[in-house]
């Protein structure tokens, strides 16, 4: 049985390389009203003195090689992921462009930094993925400086209906059990009991559609949930399923001009 959580599942199969986040990011250029996340979470830095940053979980390092290159951060930038493969990307444009930022390979429920080390630590859309999230948020609390904010971005379990509806029906085609939605075990009407060290909690609401024309971008993004199901499908079953999905948003676009769906997430503002 696939575990969405195993180490190295996640290593192999789900964050082997940034090609996910890519195509994620891609169809979400798709939503509106425009939500820049990585700008939400610098407006709530500058407004605090942050000088040493910490992004768990930074993937291919996006958010803090914006915050050098696009906002002019010069602060201490830091960044851990779980997966090699998908940092290459991060740590190739931080030499190439000569950012100044620690990228290294370390795990959210150990992590490798003493006591009171950071000012902000930053945790975008990955807390799905650890076995154990208590003791991840434990020890970011634990890393953070006394004051220090511990900023969170969590979907909700309304995040993307019709996606979930979608995977649903390919795992009931597929004859195959699909993993846990990830918002299943966790989401933003849930993440509020692993904050109760924190000394105070914010948490911001944001909600915004996605509308899409043309299929191409929604199928390349689901196209990404070929790991979510157990056993993963073959190539040609995986083939079948997404020329199924193809038909299902080309009747949408035909009946009402567009696919849509909905994005529902939550920023959680913790200060130790």
């Amino acid at each position: 049985m696939i575990n969405l959580y195993n180490k190295l599942f996640l290593q192999k199969h789900l964050f082997n390389d940034d090609s996910k986040i890519k195509k994620a990011i891609e169809v979400n250029r798709f939503a509106n009203p425009k939500i820049d996340i990585d700008k939400e979470v610098f407006n709530i830095i500058s407004a605090t003195e942050v000088l040493k940053l910490l992004d768990v979980g930074c993937g291919n390092g996006d958010l803090l090689i914006r915050f050098r290159k696009e906002f002019g951060f010069i602060g201490e930038l830091h960044g851990i992921d779980l997966s090699e493969g998908i940092l290459n990307a991060a740590i190739n444009e931080n030499k190439k462009s000569k950012l100044g930022i620690a990228f290294r390979v370390d795990d959210a429920q150990t992590l490798d930094y003493p006591d009171d080390s950071f000012d902000a630590i930053v945790s975008k859309n990955v807390l799905y993925y650890v076995p154990d999230i208590q003791k991840a948020v434990d020890e970011c609390h634990r890393c953070l400086k006394d004051g220090g904010l511990f900023i969170s971005i969590i979907y909700s379990k309304n995040n993307q209906p019709k996606l979930v509806k979608l995977r649903e029906e390919v795992a009931r085609k597929l004859g195959s059990k699909e993993v846990l939605n990830p918002q299943d075990r966790l989401s933003a009407e849930t993440f509020n009991k692993y904050l109760e060290n924190f000394s105070k909690v914010e948490a911001r609401n944001m909600q915004n559609e996605i509308r899409i024309g043309f299929p191409k971008p929604y199928i390349e993004y689901f196209d990404c949930m070929r790991p979510h199901f157990d056993p993963i499908p073959n190539d040609e079953q995986w083939d079948q399923v997404l020329n199924s999905v193809k038909h299902i948003i080309e009747r949408e676009i035909v009946q009402k001009g567009n696919f849509t769906d909905k994005n529902a997430f939550t920023i959680f503002i913790a200060k130790k």
